[in-house]
């Protein structure tokens, strides 16, 4: 399983995950679908993660977003978040390999003409930057941006490159979080899942956003993190997969999810016979960065005393240790696994196999 230090480290591309070609997928194996959820229980639940934002991911789920590759230009339409008991702002996530800095507009108007916040993130602090253009000039043919501020034009050098000794080390991604905040008229820039920014600036006039733009020079890589997931935000809220035959004596699922502190998640395996309880998941004091939802991934096996041929389904509920707050549960595809203790067998005797060829002294 990846970590928070996975993409900075040299990365070799997995086999993407399948869901994003299949929002319905619930469970699968890591090549194909395996159970979709019941449609009746995500309707009106599966949300944007440009829309709703959520803290990075780090882990197989970053291999199926689009890669922006060198000499691009892309926009795409984003929404400002407002939510009563969470953020009002603006929350953008994105995984930058390049050799000079990425240029990120902000803008009001999807022609992007401005006013827009223009953002770069270079490799040296010194090359990260907020600022605002008035008005923008586009001449993409040309590779050149010109940036109008009152009376100044400054002409933004994206598609360009820089000597060798100012790129980016190669083979490393870094992962951005971009918050904006009308409300505090601030735009901040973390880096990975750090709480403390390495950039923040106030402006004294807001300008509405919605539309964003990147530019890439050369030799450089940008993954958005885009994709679907479920989003709950009521108690005793029953998401529910179709049926499907379970006949082995274990089962085992993983889970990426993102509870609010006083969120509870319930799993439970539902014939018509039986509910088999595979375990509860608790959200903690860990589970924000920021005000937004961070990703986790959970592993929950169970043993079945008698397993049999019949149908079987699985049940996620929500459930709330204080009633007296709003809720939040985001809920990504599930992944069969194996269980923990086939593992442990597998791990122990691969440990001793290792300690022979290595003739230890010690005992495994």
């Amino acid at each position: 399983m990846y970590d928070s230090d996975w993409l900075r480290l040299p990365f070799s591309p997995l086999k993407p995950s399948p869901t994003r070609d299949n929002p319905n997928c619930a469970v699968w194996d890591g090549n194909s679908c395996q159970v979709e959820w019941n449609a009746s229980t995500i309707e009106g639940h599966l949300v944007e993660s440009l829309v709703e934002a959520m803290s990075p991911v780090f882990d197989y789920r970053w291999e199926s977003f689009h890669e922006t590759v060198n000499w691009e230009f892309v926009r795409t339409r984003f929404d400002h978040v407002q939510n009563s008991r969470w953020i009002s702002s603006t929350s953008i996530v994105i995984s930058v390999h390049s050799s000079r800095p990425l240029l990120i507009f902000l803008c009001g108007k999807m022609d992007g003409s401005g006013p827009c916040f223009v953002i770069s993130i270079g490799k040296l602090l010194r090359e990260f930057s907020i600022s605002i253009c008035a008005n923008i000039t586009w001449n993409l043919p040309k590779k050149s941006i010109l940036c109008h501020f009152g009376g100044d034009r400054t002409e933004l050098d994206g598609f360009r490159e820089n000597e060798d000794n100012d790129k980016f080390e190669t083979e490393v991604w870094r992962t951005f979080r971009i918050h904006g905040s009308s409300t505090k008229k601030t735009i901040r820039i973390f880096e990975g899942d750090e709480k403390k920014p390495l950039l923040s600036e106030h402006f004294k006039t807001w300008y509405k956003t919605g539309y964003m733009s990147l530019v890439l020079g050369g030799e450089s890589r940008a993954r958005v993190h885009d994709y679907q997931y479920i989003l709950l935000k009521s108690e005793n809220t029953v998401l529910s997969t179709s049926n499907f035959t379970s006949i082995s004596e274990y089962f085992c699922i993983e889970l990426f999810v993102g509870l609010c502190p006083d969120c509870r998640l319930d799993v439970v395996l539902v014939s018509d016979e039986k509910t088999i309880e595979i375990g509860s998941i608790d959200g903690n004091m860990n589970s924000t960065i920021n005000k937004l939802l961070a990703w986790r991934s959970v592993k929950l096996n169970v043993s079945i005393a008698h397993p049999s041929s019949k149908d079987v389904r699985l049940e996620l509920w929500t459930r709330l240790k204080n009633p007296n707050i709003e809720g939040r549960w985001a809920i990504d595809s599930l992944r069969r696994c194996e269980p923990a203790g086939k593992f442990g067998i597998v791990e122990k005797f691969m440990n001793i196999l290792n300690c022979v060829q290595r003739i230890c002294d010690q005992e495994v």
